[in-house]
């Protein structure tokens, strides 16, 4: 199962953003971060169906009842691939906590962390985070490992799975450097 879910922020010059977040509720692995000014339900099937192209199709995918995740364009288009869609109760983040841990650790890392001033900046902050959380940070729940670890040891002779792959030419500390400088 998936988790989806969205956060607003504002760039140092009071443009608002919005940034749309998909994790595997099992490893616990970010899957996807997407940011825009603007993200309509339009842009969200758009977005999913790229995603799904290359990972593959989840059975369920968990979210609050955002007027985006509720659109009848995207029930249409989860439907074509006997996806379910699985609303958690209004006024209960808890059903969804997973992914209310993410948007936290989102929050505080990334987007309150750092003043930008281009989507471009946050986005490729928000990749090294979604790097780190899958390659680095272990999890209690998956016995102290991070996601890809825990995944390939569950997936042993099985086969490959795709990940969120870190671009080989940085690491976290030049992003962060070259970024705030």
């Amino acid at each position: 199962m998936w988790s989806m879910d969205f956060i607003h922020n504002t760039l140092s010059n009071d443009v608002n953003f919005r940034t749309l977040h998909v994790i595997g509720d099992h490893s616990r692995e970010a899957l996807m971060i997407a940011m825009d000014t603007s993200l309509t339900s339009k842009r969200l099937t758009r977005e999913l169906d790229k995603f799904i192209a290359w990972r593959g199709s989840p059975m369920e995918i968990r979210m609050d009842n955002g007027h985006e995740l509720i659109s009848q364009e995207l029930a249409d288009r989860v439907q074509l691939s006997n996806i379910k869609l699985k609303f958690i109760e209004k006024g209960k983040p808890y059903q969804n906590g997973f992914m209310e841990r993410f948007n936290r650790s989102l929050r505080e890392e990334v987007l309150n962390a750092y003043c930008f001033t281009r989507i471009p900046e946050a986005q490729v902050m928000a990749h090294a985070s979604m790097w780190m959380q899958n390659n680095q940070r272990p999890h209690s729940s998956l016995r102290y490992k991070p996601p890809v670890v825990f995944l390939n040891e569950r997936l042993k002779g099985l086969k490959a799975f795709k990940t969120f792959i870190q671009n080989t030419e940085n690491d976290w500390k030049s992003l962060v450097f070259n970024l705030t400088n």
